[in-house]
């Protein structure tokens, strides 16, 4: 806890530092944290933006109870083209699995941790929407066999994304993301369609709140549902904090998930 609001201070000391030196417009801060929809925006040419945060998740069946922590899940953005963003990916993940009584396994608990999701991508900027017509983007994402070995794939996995934005007034936006990728999932490799939808609401020029269904389905398994809804608090013009809450609307999804993290655009 001390390190994160040490972290956090930083963050805001560099930002304010910076943005009273600097005359330079910038387009309004745009994260694709926290929840699972990507927006179809892309971050400035020639800039960085770290997106980074902590989250947990807690599932329970009638043997097992699963915890896992994120610590951090970080993404980092970087303009390279005016319609167009390489994107860093990479988790520190804490699975820990502790079987019930019953279950034949009692007392042997599990704990498996290390680097985990680490991906290489793109995000490119296809359409400029206008009236019903949305923002158009695509996402694509390689998947690196690298990493502890119980969570890294057995090869490189792609994804790939269809990223959707309808600005329905100047307050109120929705997202929507429809997607493939292939993943590890219990011990094979294997197809995944992903879906989701978010709806942004900006109360005030501090103040976000959004609520998204987001879900995956791997072939001949149930789907993974659930539905999550945060806040976000941009308390600078380069940053933000949020912090967001889940729960699963399908028996294959984790119970409950929650987290908080902080969005910087590098001042240039």
């Amino acid at each position: 806890m001390k390190y994160n609001l040490l972290v956090t201070s930083f963050f805001i000391l560099i930002s304010v530092s910076a943005f009273s030196q600097s005359t330079t417009d910038q387009p309004e801060l745009d994260s694709d944290r926290p929840n699972f929809t990507q927006g179809a925006a892309i971050v400035p040419h020639k800039t960085i933006q770290l997106e980074t945060g902590v989250e947990f998740k807690n599932d329970q069946t009638l043997s097992i109870q699963e915890k896992t922590f994120l610590y951090p899940t970080t993404l980092i953005r970087i303009g390279i083209l005016k319609n167009a963003e390489f994107r860093i990916n990479f988790d520190f993940e804490k699975d820990r699995q502790k079987f019930k009584s019953g279950s034949g396994l009692l007392g042997q608990d599990e704990i498996v941790q290390g680097f985990d999701n680490v991906h290489l991508g793109a995000k490119i900027a296809l359409i400029k929407g206008k009236g019903a017509l949305p923002d158009i983007s695509i996402l694509g994402n390689i998947m690196l066999p690298v990493g502890i070995k119980e969570l890294r794939p057995p090869h490189a996995a792609p994804e790939g994304r269809l990223l959707l934005n309808n600005k329905l007034s100047e307050k109120l936006e929705l997202q929507y993301n429809v997607g493939y990728r292939k993943l590890m999932d219990h011990e094979e490799y294997q197809g995944e369609m992903l879906y989701s939808i978010s709806t942004n609401l900006k109360v005030n020029d501090i103040l976000k709140i959004f609520a998204e269904y987001e879900a995956t389905k791997v072939l001949r398994e149930s789907v993974d549902s659930s539905l999550d809804g945060g806040f976000m608090f941009q308390i600078l013009p380069n940053l933000q904090l949020d912090v967001y809450a889940g729960a699963a609307v399908s028996e294959a999804a984790p119970d409950f998930y929650t987290g908080g993290g902080i969005t910087w655009r590098i001042p240039r």
